[in-house]
């Protein structure tokens, strides 16, 4: 038998993460979870038990280094090796370029990008030594710009140059980086919406329903698997409204 696939996911235990978490499970991968929040975490372990699914959560700060290298040291000494990443965590923080306080954009680029560069470089080395593997950077249709967002859409925007960055500096080293762009998406940092907002959502998605977690989760196991074996460096949009401006304001759209 095959020995499993592994896989870290941060923000592994909450809204577009858990589903992440629970499908990778579900298709056979070893999964480290990560999270900052025990009662989170409880509640992944619940909806895996209610699957006869199992994964390890792990509570980290994706921001800080010792951290980061905490979990992989985690990962490699009970399952050997990493796979596959999924760069998720992230945090939304809302206000203008006047508004914003200079703690919260630290903040915000710490969790949202520096996380990131900070797994990446743990994982790399792991996996030029196994042979190859696949990163998943989650970014936003905020990458591209939105109001009142401004240290959330500079950091999502750093996603995507951070995504191409990495697709092109390891492409000798066959691990594949790609980048998803969420659009609206029922989870934890849109739970609480008001119905008139669903409805205006679900009228711009072509699914005719409101974006949910899962439909995240599904490109994400995709594109990790092996059926993505040549695709690296590209964006895949998800549950966005078609693009009405005069042209597109990024490459890979899909």
């Amino acid at each position: 038998m095959a020995e499993a696939r592994v896989a870290i996911v941060t923000g592994g235990t909450h809204g577009i993460g858990r589903a992440i978490t629970a499908t990778l499970a579900a298709r056979g991968y070893a999964v480290v979870a990560v999270g900052n929040d025990a009662a989170q975490a409880e509640g992944t372990q619940e909806l895996l038990r209610e699957r006869g699914l199992q994964a390890d959560t792990r509570e980290a700060d994706v921001a800080l280094s010792a951290d980061v290298e905490g979990v992989v040291r985690f990962t490699l000494a009970k399952y050997g090796r990493v796979d596959a990443l999924c760069n998720n965590a992230g945090i939304y923080t809302r206000g203008t370029v006047l508004t914003v306080t200079e703690e919260a954009w630290d903040r915000t680029m710490a969790v949202n990008l520096k996380g990131m560069f900070l797994f990446a470089r743990a994982v790399i080395p792991h996996m030029i030594a196994a042979g190859g593997g696949a990163i998943v950077n989650t970014a936003s249709v905020s990458s591209y710009g939105n109001r009142n967002l401004v240290a959330y859409c500079a950091a999502k925007a750093g996603v995507l140059g951070l995504t191409r960055a990495l697709a092109m500096d390891h492409v000798q080293d066959h691990i594949r980086v790609n980048a998803l762009v969420p659009g609206f998406i029922l989870s934890g940092m849109t739970a609480d919406s008001p119905p008139e907002r669903l409805a205006v959502m679900a009228e711009g998605n072509v699914a005719g329903r409101v974006g949910q977690p899962q439909d995240v989760a599904t490109l994400v196991a995709f594109l990790v698997s092996d059926e993505a074996a040549t695709i690296s460096g590209a964006f895949y949009e998800v549950s966005t409204a078609p693009y009405r401006g005069p042209s597109p304001p990024g490459p890979g759209r899909c």
